[in-house]
C-alpha cells in the first residue's frame, strides 16, 4: 500500500517531526492532521517527493494522538504521531 515506506519520526514527539518516504519517485500531494474527533488541526499544502521529507511542526498542539492522513499521486496513507 500507499503508507508502506512513508515514516513519522521521531514517534512520539514533543515538537516537531519529520514525515519522509524511501522512494523519490512517491509524491506527496498534501498532509492534513487530525485530532481523535477527527476534527482537522493542520492542513499542508505543496508537491514534494516522499523521499525529500518534510518538517512538522505539533509545538502548539495539544498532548495526545493524532492522525496523519497523507495523500499522494498514488493514493492516500493514514499515520499515527503521538505528541507528549
Amino acid at each position: 500500500g500507499v503508507s508502506e515506506g512513508l515514516r513519522l519520526f521521531p514517534n512520539p514527539t514533543r515538537e516537531s517531526f519529520q514525515l519522509s518516504g524511501a522512494s523519490d519517485k512517491l509524491i506527496i500531494r498534501s498532509i492534513r492532521i487530525s485530532n481523535m474527533l477527527g476534527a482537522e488541526v493542520l492542513r499542508v499544502s505543496g508537491d514534494f517527493a516522499a523521499s525529500t521529507g518534510k518538517q512538522i511542526s505539533l509545538g502548539a498542539f495539544s498532548k495526545g494522538v493524532y492522525f496523519v492522513t497523507v495523500h499522494t499521486d498514488k493514493g492516500v496513507a493514514v499515520l499515527k504521531i503521538v505528541k507528549d
